[in-house]
């Protein structure tokens, strides 16, 4: 995101530890230790409240159940989804936008919309999603913000469904 000039700052975060290491391997071989913050959480635990974002880019767990025990995959009666939902928002800076890629296969968008409007966030867009649950793997994007923020114009005129 950097390398495209996207943005001047990244954070980064996962539960991986090796995804971790690797990350701030990335970021030392690449000079980027002033650009760069990264973050050993699981979910967003560890995250400092100092740490202010306009854009929140996420690829969480694609499936609500335990029938694996690959936490890659699978997010248990979407425990993950709540308490991201609860905590992002004093993370966002006004106007900010999360992002989020979910599955076909394993949600729609209306899997969401009660937790997010719980946590006192609107959905602005849905990108990609089939009404129903597809037998197919198929992406979709979920455009999220702050109730009663304005969106930036890039979030407003993605298409919904």
């Amino acid at each position: 995101m950097i390398g495209y000039g996207l943005c001047d700052t990244l954070c980064l975060a996962d539960v991986n530890k090796e995804a971790i290491d690797a990350c701030r391997r990335t970021i030392h071989d690449n000079g980027l230790t002033a650009r760069v913050s990264v973050y050993w959480s699981d979910n967003l635990g560890n995250i400092p409240s100092s740490e202010q974002w306009d854009l929140v880019v996420g690829n969480p767990p694609h499936f609500d159940g335990t029938a694996t025990a690959e936490l890659r995959y699978c997010d248990e009666n979407w425990r993950l989804h709540r308490a991201f939902f609860a905590s992002v928002g004093r993370f966002l800076k006004p106007g900010g936008v999360i992002v989020l890629q979910e599955n076909n296969q394993g949600s729609t968008a209306d899997s969401f919309y009660r937790m997010i409007e719980e946590s006192n966030l609107s959905v602005v867009f849905v990108h990609g999603c089939q009404p129903e649950r597809t037998p197919y793997s198929r992406y979709y994007y979920i455009g999220i913000v702050r109730r009663g923020d304005t969106p930036p114009p890039w979030a407003t005129a993605m298409s919904k469904y």
